[in-house]
């Protein structure tokens, strides 16, 4: 049986939390904090599939939580 590979390009969206101090003066996630999770998605996926590419991109703040604790 022949098995015939193709590239897929798959996009999805998901919630993903960072520290205040990852966050810059403009309210965004600081560039290092976006290639670390392009980092850790990349080697996630990577386990199971030949990924060439992870490219993360910020959307929208959905909310402030203030941990009393950290």
């Amino acid at each position: 049986m022949k098995h015939h590979t193709f590239n897929v390009i798959c996009a999805f969206s998901m919630q993903y939390t960072v520290d205040e101090s990852e966050i810059g003066k403009d309210g965004e996630p600081t560039e290092n904090a976006v290639i670390a999770l392009e980092k850790e998605l990349e080697e996630y996926l990577q386990q199971n599939y030949a990924v060439n590419v992870v490219d993360v991109e910020v959307d929208m703040l959905l909310g402030v939580d203030d941990d009393a604790d950290g």
